[in-house]
Parts: structure tokens; C-alpha cells; sequence
């Protein structure tokens, strides 16, 4: 099923640059609220998948946050510093680093959760219930869906 024409695409009409204007948006109001924090969206998102499952890896990291490593490893720098991950080589393999989540991470993550899931029930008020699950349901399909089209074309 063809979904766009050439003659007549409309970025204001497509699936990709309204899920990336979408994105951009989510990060500059992020940024906004995270300023209290004195923490990036791109730092809680490392915080919030290392609270979930830690040790990760930075290629796993990678896959999950959507970052290349240059980026990453600026993220993961800073949360470092800010003594909220560490860096540890596998004794096993020392060229493999895996990066782990530390208590002080742990307690930064929850507050910044706090506030996320405000500022997000602000920008979702409009929406019902089932707007939101049935937009979370087609963002998770969208994801699989490139991933496994990613996995096919590499």
C-alpha cells in the first residue's frame, strides 16, 4: 500500500516528519522542565532504561535510546560526571564497558520521573484515555515495524 505521492507530499501529512516534529517538540519542553533537575531528556531517557535493566552495554544503550555512539558517549560523560552511572570493563573482556546505574542515579531518576509524568499529564489533558493508548499502540507498532525493516536492510 503506497501512503505518499511525490507530486503532492505534505510534510504537514507525513507519518515521519510529524513523529520527528512531535519528538523535537517532546525534547524542547523536556529541556525546559529538566532545567531543575540539571539534567537532559537524553540523560533521564539513559537514566530511565539503566533503572530498568542495568548493566547495559553502550550498543545497547544505543539501540534503546536511539542515539549514535558519539552522542551517547557525550550522555553518558556527563552522567558520569554528575556521579549518576559509571563505567565498568568487564573483567572477562576488558575492551567491553558496561555502563551501570548508581544509587544517586537511581534517586535522580525517580525525581525526574516526577517530573515528566506532570509535565506530560499537561500535555496530554486534552486527550482521552483511549487517544493516548491507542497513540502509545501506534507508536509501538511504528517501532517494531522499523526495527524489524531496519534488521532486513542493514
Amino acid at each position: 500500500m503506497t501512503h505518499d505521492a511525490i507530486l503532492n507530499f505534505n510534510p504537514t501529512l507525513n507519518v515521519s516528519f510529524l513523529t520527528k516534529r512531535c519528538a523535537s517538540l517532546l525534547a524542547m519542553v523536556g529541556e525546559t522542565a529538566f532545567e531543575s533537575q540539571q539534567l537532559s531528556t537524553a540523560g533521564f531517557a539513559v537514566l530511565m532504561h539503566l533503572q530498568n535493566k542495568s548493566p547495559l552495554t553502550p550498543s545497547e544503550l544505543r539501540t534503546l535510546t536511539g542515539h549514535d555512539m558519539g552522542g551517547l558517549t557525550r550522555i553518558v560523560d556527563a552522567l558520569e560526571q554528575a556521579s549518576l552511572v559509571n563505567r565498568e570493563r568487564k573483567l572477562n573482556n576488558r575492551r567491553s564497558v558496561q555502563i551501570t546505574i548508581t544509587s544517586l542515579g537511581i534517586q535522580k531518576a525517580e525525581q525526574s520521573l516526577e517530573v515528566i509524568v506532570s509535565l506530560l499529564n499537561q500535555v496530554f489533558e486534552p486527550f482521552s484515555k483511549l487517544e493516548v493508548e491507542t497513540l502509545v499502540s501506534l507508536l509501538q507498532r511504528l517501532c517494531a515495524r522499523l526495527q524489524d525493516y531496519r534488521s532486513q536492510n542493514i
